[in-house]
Formats: structure tokens, C-alpha cells, sequence
């Protein structure tokens, strides 16, 4: 996903070198091909609409509210490069709670156009553990976002795209259903592919795989409502804790 997001960032700062008023980007989700069985995965958000690390790089680059995103699972195969998302100008990186290093905008070839470039560390080592990244505007502090190490996987955390709507009963709504793998201390376990079983009581229906395979920890599927009232949905797979979500559809 970093190259990805790169690739985006070099486009899009070559394309603001011209006399253009703006560019656009194909395409903002993942998709099926329909002649072939793969999904075209170019998307800045995959099929299932969760966002790809150049979701984050594109929405850096706007100046309303504070963006701070770090595009790293911090797994060892992250390696030693930490690139962080943010439209502040300067940026604080932390390992465990110790500052290691203090950086402002990238300035090479890929970044003089942009309105805000990201900021890139070459730290000496993959460094497992948290990093934490803190933003500064004119020297306040404005955001900060950390990404953990994971661990085993424990548990699962159960959430919906509602996408700020309430849930019609019409037998037609439809919203995503994601239960992403944890570990005991609630982390994101990104290498889980383990096979998650979905069961549900109530007015609604499930639609895609069941059970459904994670991909980067998160197994996903389709709630559609029908007739209206509470609806419970449990997510559960082999030697995790289960978790149970209740939505209501009017």
C-alpha cells in the first residue's frame, strides 16, 4: 500500500505542475473486473470501502482540520521507513513513548508541488513496539495518531459503515458489517486471515461469504435490512472471543 501511495503522491505532484486547475484520480474503490476473477485493486479505498494508506495521503493534502496518519502497520516487514500523512509542518516521532526524531515536509523532486508532502523517517532499524507521531502548527501540537506492534490474535471488535445514516427498512438498505481481529490489547492483528462466521437475529439478511475471510485482519459483509426493529449481529471464529454489535432499522 505505500507504494501505491506513492505512486498517487508522484501523480499527483507532477499534475500540479502544469496549467491544469486540478486532476482527478481512478478510481476510489476496488472493483470487480467483471471479464476476469481478480478485483482491480487501484483504488484508494479497497472493495469493501475500508481506505488504503493514499486515502490518507490524498486527504493531507487539504487544509481543513488536522490530518495525522502514519503509514505503517509497524509489522518487520514495514522495515525501517516510516512515512507519515499530515498537513501540519512539522511532525514529532515517537518509539514507546521516546521521541527519536523531529522532521518538517519531504522536499525532494515528488513533493515540490504539493500543497502538503508527507514526512519521511529513515529510522536505524525496524523498531517493534508503538510509534506515535504528534503534529505541530506553528509549534502547538494539533494531532497525533500511534500504530502497535500486534500481537496473537484474541478477539474480535465488531463495527458498521452507517456513513452518519440511519439504517431504512425497505429491503433494500445496505450497510458493511467488519469484524477486525485483535489482540488481547484490542490492536489490529493485519496478518489474520483467519475465517470469521457472522449470525444474526432479527428483521435483515446477510449478504456475501459467511463464514467470510479476513483480509488485513478485517472480515467483512453485507447487512441488508428488511422489516423494521432491532437487529443483532455476532461474529465469532476458533479460539477468539466473540462479539456481538445491535443496530435498529426504521
Amino acid at each position: 500500500m505505500l507504494q501505491q501511495a506513492w505512486n498517487f503522491q508522484e501523480a499527483h505532484n507532477d499534475n500540479l505542475n502544469g496549467p491544469g486547475f486540478g486532476d482527478a484520480n481512478w478510481v476510489m474503490f476496488d472493483y470487480n473486473r467483471g471479464y476476469a476473477p481478480d478485483i482491480e485493486a487501484s483504488g484508494i479505498m479497497d472493495i469493501f470501502r475500508l481506505p488504503k494508506f493514499a486515502w490518507y495521503f490524498y486527504r493531507s493534502q487539504t487544509i481543513e482540520g488536522p490530518v495525522c496518519f502514519i503509514a505503517s502497520h509497524n509489522l518487520p516487514s514495514s522495515g525501517n521507513i516510516v512515512r507519515v500523512y499530515s498537513n501540519a509542518d512539522t511532525v514529532k516521532l515517537f518509539h514507546n513513548d521516546t521521541l527519536i526524531a523531529v522532521k518538517g515536509p519531504d522536499t525532494g523532486i515528488n513533493a515540490v508541488n504539493l500543497l502538503h508532502p508527507p514526512f519521511t523517517f529513515t529510522l536505524p532499524d525496524y523498531l517493534p513496539g508503538t510509534l506515535k507521531a504528534t503534529t505541530l502548527r506553528n509549534g502547538k501540537e494539533s494531532a497525533s495518531h500511534s500504530v502497535t506492534t500486534p500481537g496473537r490474535p484474541a478477539a474480535i471488535r465488531l463495527s458498521a459503515d452507517f456513513s452518519n445514516k440511519p439504517l431504512r427498512a425497505d429491503n433494500a438498505d445496505v450497510i458493511f458489517v467488519y469484524a477486525t481481529v485483535t489482540d488481547s490489547a484490542g490492536n489490529q492483528v493485519y496478518t489474520s486471515d483467519t475465517m470469521v462466521e457472522f449470525a444474526l437475529r432479527g428483521n435483515a439478511s446477510l449478504i456475501g461469504d459467511n463464514p467470510a475471510r479476513a483480509e488485513g485482519g478485517i472480515a467483512t459483509i453485507l447487512l441488508r435490512a428488511e422489516d423494521g426493529g432491532k437487529i443483532m449481529i455476532k461474529a465469532s471464529s476458533p479460539g477468539m472471543s466473540e462479539a456481538e454489535l445491535m443496530t435498529v432499522s426504521r
